[in-house]
């Protein structure tokens, strides 16, 4: 029984790191790939809450696949945007990131790159176009769910994520 136990904590233990930490595969027009944007730290998915809402973090639900699962489809140069599976595309008004059928103004073309936190693995999605070291998606508040998006600066321990 011990020796069972031992073997479940160790395998527990090593949940946090089975999340995908490989880029993204990229949805051409012909293949889409979906995914669930996970928060590396809280769990919780990126979630969308309607048209020109505030994206939020939530518990992952099946049922929700068209607030919560993103396709990573290429933009410009090294810039990438996410649609949800219902069509919204996340985009950064400068202050919250939101999701629109159709952005009008702020920014919707991101870079992602490999996150820098030693206890965390995955990506950080980074606002280029502000030219700023506090330009990368944030968990405002602290993780967990019911999070709004924010910017803060790379390697903040509410940035990573997985795919």
């Amino acid at each position: 029984m011990k020796k069972s136990f031992t073997i479940l904590f160790l395998l527990m233990s090593l949940l946090p790191m089975t999340a995908q930490t490989t880029f993204p595969d990229v949805s051409d027009g012909t293949t889409e790939h979906w995914y669930y944007i996970q928060m590396q730290n809280g769990m919780g998915v990126l979630t969308v809450q309607g048209e020109n809402q505030n994206i939020v973090t939530a518990e992952a639900v099946q049922k929700k696949a068209d607030m919560q699962q993103w396709k990573v489809v290429p933009a410009t140069g090294n810039r990438y945007q996410f649609v949800s599976r219902g069509g919204q595309i996340m985009f950064y008004n400068g202050d919250k990131f939101k999701s629109s059928a159709a952005p009008a103004g702020g920014y919707s073309a991101f870079q992602i790159v490999q996150t820098s936190h030693g206890t965390y693995k995955g990506y950080e999605i980074y606002v280029d176009q502000l030219g700023s070291s506090s330009a990368y998606l944030n968990q405002w508040g602290g993780a967990g769910y019911g999070r709004e998006l924010g910017c803060w600066t790379k390697g903040d321990p509410n940035n990573p994520l997985a795919f």
